[in-house]
Order: structure tokens, then sequence, then C-alpha cells
């Protein structure tokens, strides 16, 4: 069960990075024109956002899991 949750939790995370990762690569001129010492090329912070956003995705997706996964599906169920 918390397999499961924790493997929505990163395919949604990979899929907005998908998404993302061009956008934030198509916003370097905006961005090189914002900020004066930022070289067009600075992939690492982009990699570094990337590794984080899917760091805390997981933990925040395994905490509620983790707790779903000791409850007893018929104690659950007899609840509503």
């Amino acid at each position: 069960m918390a397999r499961m949750v924790l493997m929505d939790a990163l395919r949604m995370s990979c899929w907005g990075l998908m998404i993302g990762r061009p956008v934030a690569y198509g916003g370097q001129t905006v961005r090189s024109s914002l900020i004066a010492d930022l070289p067009l090329e600075s992939a690492f912070p982009i990699a570094l956002g990337a590794v984080t956003m899917i760091a805390i995705a997981l933990l925040a997706a395994y905490v509620p899991a983790h707790r779903a996964a000791r409850v007893d599906p018929m104690e659950a169920l007899r609840y509503e």
C-alpha cells in the first residue's frame, strides 16, 4: 500500500520535472537579464532543485502512506 502511494508521488514528480525542465531552460535568457552574474549554462541549480523536489515529494508522501498502511482495513471500513 505504501509503496503504491510512493510510486504515484514519484510519478507525479517526474511528470512535473519533465514539463518544468524545458520551461526552465527556455527562461534562461530572461533569468540572465534579471540577474547579471548568472551564466546561461547553469544546469547545476536546476539539477539540484530537481533532486530536492523529488526528495521532498517522496518524504511528503511517505508520512501519510506509512500511517495509512498501519491501519487495519476492516477497522477503517467500520469507522465509516
